[in-house]
């Protein structure tokens, strides 16, 4: 047919045979007329194809060529693997009993009577909550569907991390200002209760000069009490 592909017909059994000269050919696409309408079974592919055509109606099917059949099975069982990896990942990402990758909200409480709070939606991220379903890539559409499915899954998946940055920068700052009001409550009970080693060191000093003076005038005045009785 071309230097690409090529087809066969056996007139004995009307088996029509295409094989892809060049590795780069992974499907071709059949257009079906009958001059009457019903299903037929062709047979051919990665399975028996059924098919509905009706008269000069052409019904085109994407069938793949053998060895790319094989190749895309491969893909599909690596493309689930991937789907179930997902699930589990998603199981296991709960901490204390909350998992906002599998729909748990997670609610932060600012003061101590819980009337200040801020409420984190959780996202469910299994391939199901994305919308993802199991790879089947016999037919150009199912692949295209797939593409679909991922982009709005990574579409879902960004909103929420964006969601997620946003809650922790509001979190963070509501706790860098308790953390400072706490400092600054701390500093001003220290000033009232905590004294100044310097000035009570002052304090002290002054108290036993004050004693030693008044030692010293009793002594004094004790030497002269004893003087003046010494002159009787």
């Amino acid at each position: 047919m071309n230097q690409l592909i090529q087809a066969t017909f056996d007139d004995e059994t009307g088996q029509i045979t295409i094989r892809a000269i060049d590795s780069s050919v992974q499907s071709v696409q059949i257009g079906f007329v009958t001059l009457v309408a019903g299903t037929y079974n062709f047979g051919f592919g990665t399975a028996p194809l059924t098919t509905t055509v009706g008269g000069a109606t052409a019904d085109i099917e994407n069938l793949l060529l053998g060895s790319a059949a094989g190749a895309l099975a491969d893909l599909e069982g690596e493309y689930n693997n991937i789907l179930d990896q997902i699930d589990q990942l998603v199981g296991d990402s709960g901490y204390r009993g909350t998992n906002l990758l599998n729909g748990d909200d997670l609610t932060t409480f600012f003061n101590e009577d819980r009337s200040s709070s801020l409420i984190t939606d959780g996202v469910v991220f299994t391939s199901g909550g994305l919308g993802i379903s199991s790879g089947n890539f016999g037919r150009v559409e199912s692949v295209d569907q797939a593409i679909t499915e991922i982009r709005t899954a990574t579409d879902t998946v960004r909103s929420f991390g964006n969601s997620i940055a946003n809650d922790l920068a509001i979190i963070q700052t509501r706790e860098d200002f308790t953390k400072n009001t706490i400092n600054n409550l701390e500093e001003g009970a220290d000033k009232l209760t905590v004294a100044d080693q310097n000035e009570e060191g002052a304090n002290l000093l002054a108290l036993q000069t004050r004693q030693t003076l008044g030692v010293t005038s009793l002594a004094l005045a004790s030497q002269s009490q004893q003087a003046v009785l010494r002159l009787f």
